[in-house]
Formats: structure tokens, C-alpha cells, sequence
């Protein structure tokens, strides 16, 4: 994680179900503005599912065809496998696929 700019881009207090949660989004990329592959997606994952809880963090990452949800506020665990699946079969080289410019998490608690 050390090789990963990681900027909070707000902070908001929203209401659900007679709660106030505080809703946090991360905008992540790296330093030296390589692309993120999907093996370092799953370690930003695994950190942030550390530290905030499984079920409080949602998490977006964008490539080349656009913002993919890999994980919702109801998801049990990062869902990369469908991402793969999506590219099957629709093109010829599915690598171009595996990298992503930015991650963003959004953490409510």
C-alpha cells in the first residue's frame, strides 16, 4: 500500500433506516500512475475489508470501457471472476481488461 496515493474525495452523513452513517469515498491510484492489476485490487480490498468491516465498504475501479462495481455495500466478497467473465468470448485479448487506472471505495459506518 505504500506505493498507492489514497485521497479522500468526501464525507457526508446520510441517513438509513433512522440512522446517521458517516459515508466516506477513497479515491485510489498509484504513485507513479502505473495501473492497478487485479491482484493489487484484492490486497486494497483485503485492507480496507480489515479495517472497516466487510459490509461497510463498496468498491469501483475504472479501465479502458469504464467504472465496474466489484463490490456492493450487500456483497459478500470481491467479485473480480464476473469482470473476467464479462471480456470471454467478446474479445480476443482479455489482459487489456485486467488493469485499472483508479479503485474507489466508499465506506459507510
Amino acid at each position: 500500500m505504500n506505493n498507492l496515493d489514497i485521497n479522500i474525495v468526501s464525507t457526508k452523513n446520510i441517513k438509513k433506516q433512522s440512522k446517521i452513517l458517516k459515508r466516506t469515498v477513497f479515491h485510489i491510484n498509484r504513485k507513479n500512475n502505473t495501473h492497478i492489476n487485479t491482484g493489487q485490487l484484492k490486497d486494497i480490498y483485503e485492507s480496507f475489508r480489515d479495517k472497516y468491516g466487510n459490509n461497510n465498504i463498496m468498491i469501483r475501479a475504472v479501465n479502458s470501457t469504464g467504472m465496474f462495481t466489484f463490490k456492493g455495500f450487500d456483497g459478500i466478497d470481491l467479485d473480480v471472476q464476473d469482470h473476467d467473465l464479462y471480456y470471454q468470448n467478446k474479445v480476443a485479448d482479455t489482459s487489456q481488461f485486467e488493469y485499472f487506472y483508479s479503485v474507489e471505495i466508499t465506506v459507510q459506518k
